[in-house]
């Protein structure tokens, strides 16, 4: 099952009984955030549960499957995951 972020959105609706609108605003701000965040390059870390943050990619020379030829990709910043405690334990 794939969750939406309007279904996060009703599922925290049901669990905290704000109102709908308030419950949007703070998870679209949080996201917002989170982006800004790791677009600044900082990392992101709740304790135990996950951290998000970036690393360099180098330039490299790749291949095309199909032709052969020789395509030079671009050096890249990456956005990773690390699994914390909570997480390991159930996965």
């Amino acid at each position: 099952m794939t969750v939406t972020k309007v279904l996060m959105i009703e599922k925290l609706v049901e669990r905290t009984g704000l109102d709908q609108k308030l419950v949007s605003k703070i998870f679209l701000e949080s996201l917002d955030q989170i982006v800004e965040e790791l677009q600044e390059g900082n990392r992101i870390e709740f304790r135990g549960t996950f951290i998000l943050g970036t690393k360099h990619q180098s330039a490299r020379m790749a291949q095309n499957p199909k032709t052969l030829e020789k395509v030079e990709i671009p050096a890249s910043r990456v956005v990773y995951f690390r699994k914390g405690d909570r997480l390991k334990a159930i996965f």
